[in-house]
């Protein structure tokens, strides 16, 4: 009998220990998970770093690294100081991307940033990554060259009144994120023959539609078939662009065959690098030097005169007058001339253009001036 009883018993307590057991696995079970956004919200979000940040101790007196950040997005820029420049110096691109908060492998709060490959293509960056890693720590952002250095660059939140080239840092860090419109390019052309000599003209109309960008930096390329090659045609000089101006080009190339086809105008940028303020440059617009009382000379040569004026604010050192001749609409010629005594600002000055193309058939010249 006492057998039996201490099996019962025996019995009883495995069967409690196993019940409370299962109890504790059902509420360990029932237990809920930490909700993902209660583990990010351990990490530092873009938006918590905003703003400039600079090089807490540059090896170097006059160079610095600095960082703009905003809305998820780095720009990171070295800085060079030199009273050359109006600004006191100038900021090249060292790299561009986007931001995502992470735990370094060391366990820090910390962003890694994927480069911007579009502007790493138009730009060009200083630092050829693919990614850059941040460590945030005690207010400091701190990132490394690449993955194999042991020096960490050091940055802290900027909290003064920006000098200029700080503030040029932040309008190339606006620039870049705007909404920007492309250049609107037309161009037309023909080949001539002078003597035994092949020439292509041109006259390329460039408009930028853009309300507050003026353009710079920029390049002409024509590229098209020459006998049924492909040619670059043209590679030229493109002047700056007003915001909301319309600029032309005009020039002319040898060329080795009249069997011209398939033509395309194009102007190429650097990019964002290219866009700078208007406001803050004052880019001259194309109507601050304008042509007017065009007088045709008699004589043996297609000589005239022509009065410049420079509308501008500033003196024009060096110009060039433009000649665009038709033929019932048709492009027949193109031709320039370089005045390089400087025009003053407010300045009228009667020039005389003589051109040798008298025997080329056509019904209309036009005169217009560039900087």
């Amino acid at each position: 009998m006492k057998k039996i009883l201490i099996l019962v018993v025996v019995f009883m307590m495995l069967f409690t220990a196993a019940c409370g057991k299962k109890e504790e696995e059902q509420k360990s079970s029932a237990a809920p998970a930490p909700k993902s956004s209660e583990v990010e919200a351990e990490l530092p979000t873009p938006d918590d770093i905003m703003g400039l940040w600079i090089e807490e101790e540059p090896e170097e007196e006059d160079t610095y690294m600095a960082a703009v950040v905003d809305h998820g997005e780095v720009d990171i820029y070295e800085v060079y100081i030199d009273d050359y420049y109006d600004k006191g110096g100038y900021a090249s691109l060292y790299f561009a991307g986007d931001l995502t908060a992470v735990k370094t492998k060391d366990g820090e709060s910390g962003f890694v940033s994927k480069v911007d490959e579009e502007r790493r293509d138009d730009e060009g960056m200083m630092n050829y990554n693919d990614q850059i890693t941040f460590v945030l720590k005690d207010g400091k952002l701190m990132f490394k060259e690449s993955q194999y250095d042991e020096e960490y660059f050091v940055l802290t939140l900027f909290k003064g009144e920006a000098d200029p080239l700080q503030q040029g840092m932040l309008n190339l860090f606006d620039i870049a994120h705007m909404e920007k419109d492309p250049l609107e390019v037309k161009g037309e052309y023909n080949v001539f023959q002078d003597y035994s000599n092949l020439f292509f003209c041109y006259v390329v109309t460039v408009t930028n539609p853009n309300k507050s960008l003026a353009m710079v930096g920029l390049s002409l390329e024509i590229k098209g078939k020459v006998n049924g090659v492909d040619t670059d045609i043209v590679s030229y000089y493109c002047p700056n662009i007003a915001a909301e101006d319309t600029i032309r080009i005009v020039s002319q190339t040898r060329i080795e065959s009249k069997d011209v086809t398939d033509v395309v105008f194009n102007i190429k940028t650097m990019g964002n690098s290219s866009y700078i303020m208007q406001d803050e440059y004052n880019i001259p617009r194309s109507d601050s030097i304008t042509v007017s009382n065009v007088q045709q000379k008699k004589g043996d040569l297609q000589s005239y005169t022509i009065d410049i004026t420079n509308n501008g604010d500033e003196d024009a050192p060096f110009l060039t007058v433009c000649m665009v001749y038709r033929n019932k609409g048709e492009l027949v010629v193109t031709n320039e001339r370089m005045i390089s005594d400087t025009l003053k600002a407010g300045e009228t000055r009667t020039v005389e253009i003589y051109s040798v193309y008298k025997k080329f058939d056509f019904d209309d010249v036009e005169f217009f001036a560039v900087r």
